[in-house]
């Protein structure tokens, strides 16, 4: 439910700022720094090949475009022009998708120009392949007439066979080519190497070149080198260090020429800007007063224009263009400061306080973690830490209480009652109101928001799903239709039931009733004794998720699908499948109507009472709660 949520999050945030939001001293402040602002592209893009800036501030842009004649079904290469730093954007008159088509069976998956304006594309050629049956790629370029030729060589592969993600081309006609793990260095003429660049760690991150001029980004530098004498030419020590991309289809950070020679590059901390000769590096982007920061923003192209920059990213809602002005009218630093704790770092917040801050540039958003990763330092030491904060009147005005004893906070008067602001925004549709009100207490007060949650559910046939009421009943029916599936269930890991099944036991578990747990273990030995080989996997880290399960139950590969709800999408699957197969149901988990919060937030006043919660080093087991009224997912 992380989607649904991320907006629940931002409205507490701005709830948070309403009642607490503080203000800053009385000096006037520093004012002046770039402010960003979303730009509209062309509509129908379905992929971004490249982007680039001339000498005149004119932007051009290649990317795949919905077919017009079957946009069902195809999609075309289209090549845009923009004259103000896109704001509008014209289609090139040049028909490029022909052009391509006219070479073969290519498929063209990176693009770049050089300065000088020529088109440079890389592509996959389907009707040549090599002796061991691979596809071949190839570069192509186009002349100064407008006719597009094939470059005379293949291009380059990484020694562990990984193929072209990206390159750019130098005024000698030089290629730089990222290969994943290497950059290479290549001859335009020959195809030959000349350089070969592997990190010490990682992929490839960002690199550029200008003229004959190269810089890439190498750990903790930028390198700038020479490509005319195939050798680096000095660098310039970068202010953080590059970090590992979460997906390897993205960089961690882009690397791009300004028009004056200025190197710059653009990460999740920012936009930074060094030149060669110079070791001062200047931050003149702070990341987290942007949707830099923010972790669904994955940059993608990275423009300098003579006074503004351009990022083009892919987000949870497409592809979309960013740009940064310098205003001077806006404080340099924001007036007003909200602070948001969490025990560790939670992927959601950090999706909410990106659009947040982008939408209110006059607040700065800091956001403490407990456990930072430092060694030694654990669940009772951040505690410890976070009730000193308390006790000095000093806590933070939004709290993640993930794992937190926040009924207690609540009974100690450190939380704030949400439910007045929580009603409004459950009339207008933004939260659920079942789960918003699992969190209600006795008094009517709501303390706490399930920000993300995750809902445990069951797919099989209408049989099954009859039989499963709890735990006994579906290992019966799992037993009694042993010989028509492959697997018992379609989930990762067996031993991970023990959290997933007690929910409705939990606490009789917990409090050490032997009765339960007895029942409970003896069920479990029942399903795993049903298991003959290595179980499905269907999920990730550990965590079997609801998604693709029920495809192998449709094909008997398992008696029942069984998993975490993550996103709405993830009911597709099972729907389908019943569809086709004429059977088949989903509920939630014993028909209980249950849901495990992943993020649980808080608000807390200026100033709050002592609190000292009973320390502990070990990570705190899940709670699960049932929602107030109808069940979260019913067919």
């Amino acid at each position: 439910m992380k989607k649904q949520y991320a907006a629940t999050a931002l409205a507490l945030l701005i709830l948070t700022l309403t009642a607490c939001g503080g203000g800053g001293g009385a000096a006037a402040p520093a004012m002046g720094r770039y402010v960003e602002e979303q730009r509209a592209l062309p509509e129908g893009i379905r992929q971004v090949l490249a982007l680039r800036t001339d000498a005149a501030g004119t932007l051009d842009m290649l990317c795949y475009m919905t077919s017009r004649e079957q946009p069902e079904r195809w999609v075309e290469l289209a090549v845009f022009h923009s004259d103000d730093a896109g704001n509008t954007w014209e289609p090139d008159e040049t028909d490029l998708d022909s052009m391509v088509e006219a070479q073969g069976d290519v498929q063209v998956e990176a693009a770049c120009w050089d300065d000088q304006g020529r088109l440079y594309l890389f592509a996959y050629d389907y009707g040549a392949t090599e002796e061991n049956g691979k596809t071949e790629g190839c570069f192509f370029r186009m002349d100064e007439g407008g006719a597009l030729g094939r470059l005379p060589f293949q291009a380059p592969e990484d020694s562990n066979g990984a193929m072209v993600r990206s390159f750019r081309a130098a005024d000698n006609g030089d290629l730089l080519v990222d290969c994943w793990w290497s950059l290479f260095h290549v001859d335009g003429e020959t195809g030959e190497v000349r350089n070969a660049i592997t990190p010490k760690s990682g992929s490839v991150e960002g690199y550029a070149v200008q003229g004959n001029q190269a810089v890439w980004c190498r750990e903790d530098r930028l390198v700038f080198y020479d490509m005319e004498q195939g050798e680096e030419s000095g660098e310039v020590w970068s202010a953080t260090a590059v970090s590992s991309s979460n997906d390897n289809s993205t960089w961690s950070r882009l690397a791009e020429f300004a028009p004056d020679g200025t190197i710059c590059y653009a990460d999740t901390t920012g936009i930074y800007r060094a030149r060669q000769g110079n070791s001062m590096l200047e931050q003149v982007v702070d990341g987290s007063l942007t949707s830099l920061s923010t972790p669904s923003f994955l940059i993608q192209n990275f423009a300098v224009l003579e006074d503004s920059f351009l990022i083009l990213s892919w987000t949870e809602e497409g592809w979309e263009l960013h740009t940064y002005v310098y205003d001077p009218e806006v404080p340099t630093l924001p007036g007003k400061e909200l602070r948001i704790w969490s025990m560790e770092e939670d992927m959601l917040l950090r999706q909410a306080i990106g659009v947040f801050q982008r939408e209110h540039t006059d607040v700065y958003i800091s956001y403490e973690i407990g456990c930072a990763g430092e060694e030694g330092f654990n669940w009772e030491d951040a505690l410890k830490s976070l009730s000193t904060q308390l006790l000095a009147g000093k806590g933070p005005d939004v709290l993640d209480l993930t794992g937190l004893p926040w009924e207690s906070y609540a009974e100690k008067g450190v939380l704030l009652d949400l439910s007045g602001d929580l009603a409004e925004l459950s009339a207008d549709g933004e939260l659920l109101e079942n789960i918003a009100g699992a969190c209600v207490l006795a008094d009517g007060t709501c303390p706490a928001l399930p920000a993300q949650f995750d809902v445990p559910l069951l797919h099989g046939s209408s049989a099954a799903i009859a039989a499963s009421r709890d735990l006994r009943g579906l290992a019966d029916w799992l037993e009694s239709n042993r010989k028509s599936f492959n697997h018992p269930l379609a989930m990762e890991k067996l031993y991970w039931l023990l959290s997933f099944f007690s929910i409705p036991e939990q606490e009789a578990i917990q409090s050490g009733d032997w009765t339960v747990l007895t029942e409970f273990l003896s069920q479990m030995k029942r399903i795993w004794d049903m298991e003959k080989s290595s179980p499905i996997e269907d999920g990730q880290d550990g965590k079997p998720e609801f998604n693709f399960g029920a495809l192998n139950w449709s094909v008997d590969g398992c008696g029942m699908d069984m998993g975490l709800l993550c996103t709405f999408g993830g009911l597709y699957p099972a729907w389908q499948t019943s569809k086709d197969k004429g059977d088949g149901e989903t509920d939630t988990l014993f028909g209980g109507g249950l849901f495990s919060p992943r993020t649980m937030l808080g608000s807390m006043p200026g100033a709050v009472c002592p609190i000292w919660p009973e320390p502990s080093s070990a990570r705190p087991s899940p709670r699960r709660y049932r929602v107030r009224g109808s069940a979260v997912v019913s067919r």
